[in-house]
Formats: structure tokens, C-alpha cells, sequence
């Protein structure tokens, strides 16, 4: 091995463009498809951690909310991650319209509420 090519400018760089085409997609052995229909997120300074869970009810009529997986990501991934998402909703909607979120759910789950993302009277009326 040359000095040349053990030099740090011969490595790919985090940021450096890529060629999506010359990407290859692989799946890896311990892979698995979760269903999660509630989420909790926690944040550092270096990573966003989402934790995917499963509300369900027993026979009983008792409520779990069973924690299926973890899921962390450095800030630049979770930005880049939202707007995806938001663009895949966005076209879903577009598709199959509009996903009404119920007023009372931002309380009922605690969460502060974000103006320009929170449902309003109007679009629960559709």
C-alpha cells in the first residue's frame, strides 16, 4: 500500500456528494418490519432517539403501550429524515386526502402544541 492511498483524501467524506445510483441497497440479516402506532422522542445535543411502541388492549379492556424498538439518529439524519416524511404525507394526502388529527389529542398525550403543525376546527371538519 502506497503513503498515497493510505492518505485521508482518498477516503469518501461524510457530506462528499454521492451518486445515488451507485448506492447498493442490501438488507441485513437481523432486519425486521415493526408496526408502531405511538411514539415517544428524546434529544442530545449529538442524536435523536426515537422509541416506536404499540398501544393495544387486552381482553380485560386493560391499555398497554408496548415498546417495540429504538431508533437513533445524528441531527443532520433526523432533519433530513422529517422532511421526507413530511413529503411523504404530503403526497399521501395528496392521494388519499386529508389525515384528520382530533383536536383533544395533543392534550390527551401532552404534547406542546405547534401552531403551524396542529390541527385547527377547520380542517376537522372535512
Amino acid at each position: 500500500m502506497t503513503d498515497e492511498s493510505k492518505s485521508i483524501d482518498n477516503l469518501p467524506h461524510i457530506g462528499a456528494p454521492v451518486n445515488p445510483a451507485s448506492l447498493v441497497n442490501r438488507r441485513a440479516p437481523d432486519f425486521r418490519s415493526i408496526y408502531t402506532n405511538n411514539s415517544k422522542f428524546a434529544i442530545t445535543p449529538f442524536d435523536f432517539s426515537f422509541i416506536l411502541n404499540e398501544v393495544t388492549e387486552s381482553e380485560k379492556g386493560e391499555v398497554y403501550v408496548e415498546q417495540k424498538a429504538r431508533i437513533t439518529m445524528p441531527p443532520l439524519h433526523a432533519k433530513i429524515f422529517a422532511y421526507v416524511l413530511t413529503q411523504n404525507v404530503m403526497n399521501y394526502e395528496k392521494q388519499f386526502g386529508e389525515i384528520d388529527i382530533p383536536p383533544n389529542l395533543f392534550a390527551i398525550a401532552d404534547l406542546p402544541v405547534v401552531p403551524e403543525l396542529a390541527p385547527t376546527e377547520e380542517s376537522n371538519k372535512k
